[in-house]
């Protein structure tokens, strides 16, 4: 009776865990590693943020709970792609600097609507990678959105067979203002010409900066996320 109730214990125990993973971690070298739930810990988990079930941050790592519902790190660049749940609330850290090594820390914090893959892509010509979203992609050509450090977001444009860097290095919130934003909106337009669903959105985003005051204008690139047009 003992050793019934003990197994039914055991096994009761399992299939609870088993269902608080919330997605994975997809290696360099292919290999799989589970994540798990951590918004509904009470207690404050060291390293990362009350809330959190897998967190971005700005030192360019990935944190998560392990299978032993500890705080785990894992590099960005060991990294090929990182795959998360619908529901898993995903933060992104927006650390800024302050004279000498005073800084502030915080990140925003985002439930998923659905299951999101982020991708590990170049964020320059030498290699270096980070997780990123994908906003467009087609046969040829990635455009992503990296969110680093003192709240940068930048676009990076890369090639969808290797992941070898193209272009880039596009400030998102500049996109399509003045000389510098109509040069990068151009070589946007120029690598994703035959994607229709993007480019009405770019469009009717352009149209409506041009109807309203500068405090009103969004974002030309505002509502372009995972769009595939192969």
């Amino acid at each position: 009776m003992k050793f019934f109730l003990s197994f039914s214990l055991l096994l009761f125990s399992f299939t609870l865990f088993s269902q608080n993973t919330i997605g994975k971690i997809i290696t360099s070298t292919g290999d799989e590693i589970q994540l798990f739930e951590g918004k509904k810990k009470k207690k404050k988990m060291s390293k990362m943020e009350n809330g959190c079930d897998c967190q971005n941050t700005a030192k360019n790592t990935i944190l998560y709970i392990n299978a032993e519902g500890k705080v785990a790190t894992f590099k960005q660049k060991e990294i090929d792609k990182l795959i998360l749940d619908k529901g898993a609330v995903y933060c992104m850290d927006a650390t800024q600097s302050g004279m000498g090594s005073a800084s502030m820390s915080h990140s925003f914090q985002m439930e998923l609507p659905e299951e999101m893959i982020y991708p590990s892509l170049p964020i320059s010509k030498k290699g270096l990678k980070a997780i990123q979203t994908v906003l467009i992609q087609n046969d040829k050509y990635v455009l992503s959105l990296y969110q680093g450090a003192n709240m940068s977001h930048t676009i990076y444009i890369t090639a969808a067979k290797d992941g070898k860097y193209i272009d880039g290095k596009f400030n998102y919130f500049e996109v399509g203002y003045k000389k510098g934003g109509e040069q990068s909106l151009a070589a946007i337009k120029k690598y994703f010409k035959g994607c229709d669903e993007a480019m009405s959105i770019i469009n009717e985003n352009l149209a409506h900066n041009k109807k309203v005051k500068r405090f009103k204008m969004v974002p030309v690139l505002q509502g372009v996320m995972g769009i595939s047009c192969n």
